[in-house]
């Protein structure tokens, strides 16, 4: 009976470090496999969803300036001097109309799915079509910061120089059943630029909201 005992013993020891090794090729492979599709599907989400933000963006800028029935030159004022300023009671009424609109339709993302083919993870360009997909989705999970930043200065003599730029920010998760991370969505926009024939004064403060 002691030779069966040791006999089975050696079998539990050997099917034990099998059961192991296993565990452990796997685990490697599986977490190697997880910062490939990370990986690829930062690259391609970005590009994706910047090309989306992007038209979404352009979108909603001008949607609220017909809504509020202004054009750029609005954004600027001048007194009986003939001075010019910022018009900042309309510039940020324009940024948090502009951020409510931008929060509402970039909530659009979450019906677009990004296809990651499984042959991509390989790394060879012959493999990156091939096989089935893997699916994304985006989620917004922030409301859209807008701010703003005006520039003021002389462009020649008795004219001005007035720009303005939208700085937008947000938070967009990526989403599978097994990859889940989130990342920033930042871009900056020229609302303004134009010159005009006035004085410029002697102080300039930027505002902002």
């Amino acid at each position: 009976m002691k030779p069966k005992r040791k006999h089975h013993r050696k079998n539990f020891f050997v099917s034990f470090f099998l059961f192991f090794t296993v565990f452990c090729i796997s685990s490697v492979l599986f977490y190697a496999l997880d910062n490939r599709l990370a990986e690829i599907a930062g690259k391609i989400s970005h590009a994706q969803l910047k090309a989306s933000a992007n038209e979404i963006t352009n979108h909603s800028l001008n949607k609220v300036l017909d809504q509020m029935d202004v054009s750029a030159s609005d954004f600027i004022m001048q007194n009986e001097n003939g001075i010019f300023s910022a018009n900042t009671p309309l510039i940020n009424q324009y940024c948090t109309q502009l951020s409510n609109m931008l929060t509402q339709d970039l909530k659009l993302l979450e019906k677009e799915k990004i296809a990651v083919p499984i042959g991509s993870i390989t790394g060879l360009s012959i493999l990156a079509n091939t096989g089935p997909n893997i699916h994304f989705s985006l989620m917004p999970i922030d409301i859209v910061n807008v701010d703003y930043e005006t520039d003021l200065d002389s462009a020649g003599i008795n004219q001005m120089h007035f720009r303005i730029w939208i700085d937008i920010s947000t938070e967009v998760r990526i989403i599978s059943p097994f990859y889940n991370n989130s990342f920033p969505v930042t871009r900056k926009v020229m609302l303004m630029d134009m010159v005009f024939s006035g004085q410029v004064p002697n102080q300039y403060v930027e505002i902002q909201p």
